[in-house]
C-alpha cells in the first residue's frame, strides 16, 4: 500500500500505481461521506481485521487542509474520524482522535463549539449509540478515557440529542456504569483498577459538563435537555458516583495518611469539575421541577453525616483531615444542585430500633455508626436491641464500610 522512496526520503501511499494526489484525497473522501452510515457498519463488522483506514483519512487530511475554502470537506472529515473512533483498532485511535483535534483547533473559530453534522438518519445514530455502548459495557477497553469522552462522546450526544433525545438518559446511565465495570475488571490489581475508574469518571463529568454547556438551544431543545438531564438527577446512582469518587480522595498509601492515591493535583481537578457539573445542573433544576426527593435528601444528609463523624476523628490541622474538608465541601456543593441543605436540629434521622420507647431524644438519634453512613440509634441499648445480641456493639460485625 504504501512505499519509500530513496531518492526524497519520503513514504508514498499507492507508490506503485501514482502515489495518491489531491484528486484522489477528494474522490476518496466524497466516496466515504455519501457512504458514512454503510463505512461505519463495515468498519465495525470487520473490527481488527482490516486496520488501515486511520492511515487514508490522514493522507485525505494532509491534502485538504491547505485547499481554498476547506471548510465543508474538514467538517465531513472530522465526522468520519469520528465516526471511525468509535470502532477503531486501538493502534489508530490515538491517530484519528489526534487529527480530529487538529481540525477543531485549527477551524475553532468558524465553527459553533456545540455544532455537529446531522446522522443520515435514525438507524444512523442507532449505530453510533450502539458503537459507543460497546465501549461502555468494555472494562478493559484500552482507548484514552480522556479522549473517548471527548469529540466522540459529544458526536454521539448530540446526535442523539437531535434525532433520539430518549436515549439520552440510557447513554449517560451506562457512562456512569463504566465506572463500577473498571472497579470489577478482576484482570488488574485493585489499586490500577480504583486509578482508571477515578480517571475515566473524571472525564466523563467533563464531558457531561460540556455538552450541557449550550446557550443557542431553542426553547424546545431547553426542555429536552431539562427533562432529560432531571431523570439523571433522580437516580441515586448518580448521586452514588459522587460519594465513591469523594472517598477515593481519602484512600491513604501510607500509614497515617501522609501519601494519597489521588495526587494534590488531581484533587483540584476534581473539585473544578465536580464544580462545573454542578453550576450546569443547577441551570437545569432551576429550569425544570426536579420533583419529590426526600429519599434522595435522606441519603445525602446521611453521607454528610458520616462525613461530619470523620472530621471527629482526625485532626483538623492535619493531612487526612485536610481531604475531608475537602470531601465535605464537594459535597455540600454537590447538594447545592439539588437544593438540598443540611438537616437541622429535630430533623436528623430518628432512632433505628423500632421497640424504641423515644425515638427522637433531644432531637436526635445520636449514636451513628462510626464506619456506615445509615445506621442511627438513640442509645447503645437500641443499637443491641435491634441486631438481636446483647454486646453494644453487635452491628459491627455486619457492618458495610462506606469506602473511607
Amino acid at each position: 500500500m504504501e512505499a519509500y522512496n530513496s531518492i526524497d526520503g519520503c513514504y508514498y501511499l499507492f507508490y506503485k500505481t501514482g502515489g495518491f494526489s489531491s484528486q484522489d484525497a477528494l474522490f476518496l473522501l466524497e466516496i466515504l461521506w455519501a457512504d458514512r452510515k454503510a463505512f461505519m457498519v463495515l468498519c465495525d463488522s470487520i473490527g481488527d481485521e482490516m486496520p488501515g483506514w486511520g492511515i487514508l483519512l490522514m493522507a485525505i487530511w494532509h491534502h485538504i487542509k491547505d485547499l481554498e475554502d476547506p471548510d465543508i470537506l474538514l467538517k465531513r472529515l472530522r465526522n468520519l474520524l469520528l465516526r471511525y473512533a468509535l470502532i477503531v483498532p486501538d493502534m489508530e485511535f490515538s491517530l484519528v482522535v489526534a487529527i480530529a483535534q487538529q481540525i477543531e483547533e485549527t477551524a475553532s473559530e468558524k465553527w459553533p463549539q456545540t455544532e455537529e453534522l446531522p446522522p443520515v438518519d435514525i438507524d444512523d445514530c442507532r449505530n453510533m449509540l450502539r458503537a459507543f455502548n460497546k465501549y461502555l459495557s468494555s472494562a478493559q477497553a484500552s482507548q484514552d478515557s480522556g479522549q473517548i469522552m471527548a469529540a466522540p462522546f459529544w458526536l454521539v450526544y448530540r446526535n442523539a440529542f437531535s434525532v433520539l433525545p430518549d436515549e439520552i438518559p440510557l447513554l449517560i446511565g451506562a457512562a456512569i456504569e463504566r465506572v463500577w465495570k473498571i472497579l470489577a475488571d478482576s484482570a488488574v490489581s485493585t489499586i490500577s483498577r480504583i486509578m482508571a475508574s477515578f480517571k475515566y469518571a473524571m472525564s466523563a463529568m467533563w464531558a457531561m459538563s460540556l455538552v450541557l454547556h449550550t446557550r443557542d438551544q431553542t426553547r424546545r431543545q431547553r426542555r429536552t435537555t431539562a427533562t432529560t438531564w432531571i431523570k439523571l438527577m433522580q437516580d441515586i446512582h448518580f448521586m452514588e458516583l459522587i460519594g465513591r469518587l469523594c472517598s477515593v480522595l481519602v484512600l491513604s498509601t501510607e500509614e497515617g495518611g501522609n501519601g494519597f492515591l489521588i495526587s494534590h493535583d488531581q484533587l483540584e481537578e476534581f473539585t473544578e469539575c465536580v464544580g462545573a457539573l454542578v453550576d450546569e445542573l443547577k441551570e437545569v433544576a432551576d429550569a425544570c421541577d426536579i420533583g419529590q426527593l426526600e429519599d434522595l435528601h435522606q441519603t445525602w444528609g446521611r453521607v454528610l453525616r458520616y462525613v461530619d463523624l470523620q472530621l471527629t476523628r482526625f485532626p483538623q490541622t492535619s493531612i487526612l483531615g485536610g481531604r475531608i474538608r475537602t470531601c465535605k465541601v464537594v459535597w455540600l456543593n454537590f447538594g447545592t444542585a439539588f437544593k438540598f441543605r443540611p438537616y437541622r436540629l429535630g430533623e436528623l434521622p430518628q432512632c433505628m430500633n423500632p421497640r424504641c420507647p423515644n425515638p427522637c431524644p433531644d432531637g436526635e438519634a445520636y449514636r451513628a455508626c462510626r464506619r456506615c453512613c445509615w445506621v442511627h440509634y438513640c442509645t447503645l441499648r437500641c443499637q443491641s436491641m435491634h441486631w438481636g445480641a446483647r454486646h453494644p456493639e453487635a452491628h459491627r460485625g455486619q457492618c458495610v464500610g462506606c469506602g473511607c
